[in-house]
């Protein structure tokens, strides 16, 4: 699966927000490889999106409004949507447009999701109704000329209806931080031993780099879906399939975010999913290491997959990727006061490729460094009453 657009309304404290995943032309030596479907050379995406943005900008947010897309797709239940509304007295809208195979051919999705506001009933439930619409990709189709082809299926105002009739494939791998509570639980439910040993060879490299104390890491005998990581000092901590990670003793704080990691890396290494969403999982760890783990994870990216990373990192924009893989969220005050969350791409910027992206962030042409005079205020307020 791959995400070709995603507009959000009234959503997280987006109030308009339209993300375009394509690009108009073929690059020459792009990094990325190549950035197309399989069989479809015409038909580019984004095959790396990295979200740059200093706090509550956004970030997280896109990445929950794609975990909520994801349930609300695969178990059919529109209360992992409601949650996400920003104004209950306005009406909201996510629309995504998706590419995906289904037996051996490939449509183009769109399905437009409503939440009508105005017949919200007590409890936060909303009426939800989708538009739904699709095309089959011919061999030279583009994502341009594929979105003209759309074949209207029809409007549902029960969204169940609707959902009925989607082609589409849950192949999405999302891992947000720990703060999010169904995100501080190790779930690894391998089945075979060959399984678990696969992901246990990724955790013991990604640990022993998070933590240079830690010797060994090997799968229990005892525990279900269990890893005993071992320290130099004959220290040992087990974790197990159900165990809080918060809770593990004598990790760091960055390791613990290691078996995440861990299970992010050995699933793109399998080409398990299609599309791996990597939220927030490297606030506690060292920058260079950053930037190495997702070169990895970038290089074993298959065919028709998809990576959408969030950052604190400025050093990641070093990296030499096409300028249309970095999107800087933003805070903007318009004239009435208000705030509005937005997100630009770099390439809509400049479109050189071998013009330094971090310059272009460290001299703020994407008005999306974060303001520090009210800190130096603190400085000067000091000073002048000294």
């Amino acid at each position: 699966m791959v995400i070709l657009s995603l507009g959000i309304k009234n959503i997280l404290g987006f109030e308009d927000l339209n993300l375009n995943f394509s690009y108009p032309k073929k690059l020459v030596n792009n990094t990325l490889g190549e950035e197309w479907l399989k069989d479809y050379p015409n038909f580019r995406y984004k095959k790396v999106n990295i979200f740059v943005g200093s706090n509550a900008t956004g970030k997280s947010s896109i990445g929950k409004v794609l975990w909520g897309l994801h349930l609300f797709f695969t178990y059919k239940d529109s209360k992992y949507l409601s949650e996400y509304i920003s104004y209950n007295s306005k009406s909201s809208e996510i629309k995504i447009e998706y590419a995906c195979n289904v037996n051996d051919q490939v449509y183009l999705n769109k399905v437009i999701i409503y939440i009508n506001a105005a017949k919200a009933i007590f409890g936060n439930k909303y009426k939800y109704s989708i538009d739904y619409s699709y095309s089959v990709l011919g061999k030279d189709d583009t994502y341009e000329s594929a979105v003209k082809k759309y074949n209207f299926i029809g409007h549902f105002d029960n969204y169940l209806d609707g959902l009925e009739q989607i082609n589409h494939v849950a192949t999405w791998y999302i891992s947000m931080p720990m703060t999010e509570s169904e995100f501080d639980i190790f779930n690894p439910n391998f089945d075979s031993l060959e399984e678990k040993k696969e992901y246990c060879t990724v955790l013991k490299k990604i640990m022993k780099v998070l933590d240079p104390t830690i010797c060994d890491v090997q799968v229990s005998n005892e525990a279900d879906n269990g890893y005993v990581i071992s320290f130099e000092d004959g220290k040992t901590t087990i974790i197990e399939s159900g165990d809080k990670i918060q809770d593990l003793k004598y990790l760091s704080s960055g390791s613990k975010y290691g078996p995440a990691i861990a299970m992010m890396v050995n699933s793109i290494r399998k080409n398990a999913y299609k599309f791996y969403f990597s939220d927030e999982l490297f606030s506690y760890i060292n920058s260079e290491i950053e930037c190495a783990i997702l070169n990895v994870m970038i290089s074993l990216l298959g065919d028709g997959e998809q990576l959408f990373f969030t950052t604190h990192n400025t050093d990641i924009l070093d990296l030499q990727f096409p300028l249309h893989t970095f999107y800087f969220l933003r805070r903007i005050t318009k004239e009435n006061g208000k705030v509005k969350l937005e997100a630009v791409c770099a390439s809509d910027f400049e479109k050189r490729n071998n013009v330094s992206v971090k310059n272009l962030y460290d001299n703020d042409v994407f008005g999306a460094s974060p303001n520090l005079s009210l800190l130096y205020e603190l400085v000067s307020n000091i000073q002048g009453n000294n």
